[in-house]
């Protein structure tokens, strides 16, 4: 099941800039992984959710993740709620605190 939260794009024009690379990170990876035609396999992953959630955020300022979890199960017909869940944890705290709880990544 999927964590209901409100993830809020701070007003401070840095987590802005730093949010857009790391989608820019996050979907050249993905590029690098294609190695399928399947949409869903690709974006079911961690890098996949993290990218769809980060642009979600910089295009409307706030993202409901229950709500875009939905839209994405009726998309693509399933969901990894634990993979979406980490990616949703890691936009929300690149956004609170600049990804000070997040470990093995790339940083923000």
């Amino acid at each position: 099941m999927v964590k209901k939260r409100k993830i809020i794009l701070p007003e401070k024009p840095e987590v802005l800039n730093r949010l857009q690379k790391k989608v820019s990170e996050y979907q050249n990876r993905l590029m690098k992984k294609n190695s399928s035609d399947n949409p869903a396999a690709l974006y079911s992953t961690l890098t996949g959710y993290k990218a769809v959630i980060a642009k979600r955020l910089i295009q409307r300022g706030q993202v409901d993740t229950y709500v875009l979890s939905k839209e994405l199960q009726e998309e693509y017909g399933f969901i990894d709620f634990r993979a979406f869940n980490d990616a949703a944890g890691v936009i929300e705290d690149y956004c609170r605190t600049g990804g000070k709880n997040v470990r093995k990544g790339t940083g923000f």
